[in-house]
């Protein structure tokens, strides 16, 4: 296994842990305000924390895939889109500088994560 492919498939694990502890906050984690995302999900709503939540969900399966060595093209959109959301925050002050941060950096590690998997070829040079 090259190096490329190794550090993209700890890249992997780490958008895989970060997108764990998203989906974690965002359906088990409420607020005073708004109910929990999972009980807001099974009554059939869609709030904040729902989509925070999916999202986490999508992430950490996505970060998964690139560890066991699959989902490249999943992991290259995906990072794309989150990038997209990082900028477009960023530009609308929509989220706090931290969620933009964090954000990007995760889009930019699934990015290059499934980049570096190199497609059907394999290690070939």
């Amino acid at each position: 296994m090259s190096l490329a492919r190794l550090l993209g498939r700890l890249g992997g694990l780490l958008a895989a842990a970060v997108g764990a502890f998203v989906a974690y906050y965002g359906l088990l984690v409420g607020s005073v305000t708004v109910p929990r995302g999972l009980d807001a999900l099974l009554a059939g709503e869609v709030n904040v924390f729902v989509v925070i939540g999916l999202t986490g969900v999508v992430v950490a399966l996505v970060g998964l895939a690139v560890a066991a060595g699959r989902g490249r093209s999943w992991a290259i959109t995906v990072g794309t889109l989150l990038v997209a959301v990082a900028a477009l925050g960023l530009v609308l002050y929509a989220f706090s500088p931290l969620v933009v941060a964090v954000t990007g950096v995760v889009g930019f590690l699934l990015f290059f994560s499934g980049a570096s998997l190199n497609g059907p070829r394999g290690d070939a040079a």
